[in-house]
């Protein structure tokens, strides 16, 4: 073998890695996770701010299915928390939090209303899936302000999940005491 077909086929082999790097930076762009944050910080006047923030790290824009806040007491399991709410619209979820997930995203595409009972509650978050169509190289936030006079004493979670298909969903957690 000479030195041009060497050369030759080093370019060939080096041609082909850039084809397959391209490809498969196309699609782990089109596949990519949103990133999400929430945060809760104390107001004055028995009330708490909860940030949420979404962000798309890459250029590939992102459709958001639903985006909600599910609000209840620390220690007791988000399911419990959300088939209580539930329960008000006549539904029920399995014990998974994908079904979980799947029920309240088809509920607030349909009604999206706040579900409340007391220190218990489902936020929709429509800024996020009907003001924007596309989360393109952006972050994005809101603020949402919950009145904390029917929460009793005790330390509360809230869940901020984003439903942005094809990736299963997204969840992050923050905590606030009352």
């Amino acid at each position: 073998m000479d030195f041009d077909q060497t050369v030759k086929i080093l370019g060939l082999i080096a041609g082909y890695a850039g084809v397959v790097t391209l490809a498969w930076r196309w699609w782990d762009a089109r596949r990519a996770f949103l990133r999400a944050e929430v945060t809760a910080e104390a107001m004055r006047g028995h009330r708490v701010k909860i940030r949420t923030a979404v962000e798309n790290p890459n250029i590939t824009p992102r459709w958001i299915k639903a985006a909600f806040l599910v609000i209840g007491p620390e220690d007791e399991n988000v399911e419990d928390t959300a088939n209580h709410l539930l329960s008000k619209w006549g539904k029920k979820c399995d014990d998974t939090l994908n079904e979980m997930v799947r029920e309240i995203t088809s509920i607030i595409g349909t009604n999206p209303k706040k579900i409340i009972d007391g220190c218990r509650m489902i936020i929709p978050l429509a800024y996020y899936y009907h003001e924007n169509v596309d989360v393109a190289d952006e972050k994005l936030s809101y603020e949402h302000v919950v009145p904390l006079e029917e929460f009793p004493g005790g330390v509360y979670s809230v869940r901020f999940y984003l439903d942005a298909p094809p990736r299963l969903y997204r969840v992050v957690h923050a905590t606030f005491e009352v």
